[in-house]
């Protein structure tokens, strides 16, 4: 079983081609590396040139958010589109619902 990973804050960075990443990362931080001689960031598991970054700003997440992100980018794609999936069916969404979801449709316990 995976540790759950609590963020109070993360980050939301949008790039110039609409990307958006988000990070554990602070947003004062991320603003001294991109004005240090740095070309690269490296932000959550995406390198990221400092001049493809059009915006960062930093959010509070709710439970089911920390929940998504403590897995895999591959898992946390499959959760966003379950998501994406129940939200347009106007179907309730908290954790234990997405694990029944995942777990039918992928066979995978989580």
């Amino acid at each position: 079983m995976n540790d759950l990973k609590v963020y109070e804050k993360l980050t939301v960075v949008k790039l110039k081609d609409w990307t958006q990443i988000v990070a554990p990362i602070l947003v004062d931080n991320l603003l001294k590396a991109c004005n240090s001689w740095l070309t690269f960031v490296k932000i959550w598991w995406v390198m990221v040139n400092i001049n493809t970054i059009m915006s960062a700003e930093e959010k509070q997440w709710n439970t089911i958010d920390n929940f998504i992100l403590s897995f895999d980018k591959e898992i946390q794609i499959r959760l966003r589109n379950i998501i994406k999936k129940r939200e347009s069916e106007w179907l309730k969404i908290n954790i234990e619902v997405l694990k029944n979801a995942y777990k039918n449709q992928y066979n995978i316990d989580l």
